[in-house]
């Protein structure tokens, strides 16, 4: 029996949600008992990361060129925003990594990759 957390995000786009479904959803074709816990990497974090979260279909969607200037300026400082993405979810994800006990842990989002 294996044991997989998902970290994922349920606002910045269905992309991230429907890879975690399709996946849990073989795997469990492919291992029935094995369980699954999905987490919201966003909403481990504090309010300024959780609000980032939820806006970001009407912002991406409304202003994609400022949507593109701001990922393009962020972009030579993922460093820092991997140290801070780190230091708002350390805490809560250690706690549910803790309770859960997974074998894996699989990151369908790429901020919580380096983070």
């Amino acid at each position: 029996m294996a044991r997989i957390l998902f970290l994922s995000s349920e606002h910045t786009g269905c992309g991230h949600k429907s890879i975690t479904e399709a996946l849990s959803e073989q795997l469990t074709l492919l291992s029935p008992d094995s369980h699954y816990m999905v987490i919201d990497g966003f909403e481990l974090g504090n309010r300024l990361l959780r609000s980032s979260s939820r806006n970001y279909d009407a912002f991406a969607l409304k202003y994609p060129l400022l949507w593109g200037l701001f990922y393009q300026l962020s972009n030579p400082f993922k460093a820092l925003v991997n140290a801070f993405l780190a230091r708002s979810i350390r805490k809560p994800l250690l706690e549910k990594v803790r309770a859960f006990r997974p074998d894996v842990i699989v990151s369908v989002h790429n901020l919580f990759v380096g983070s």
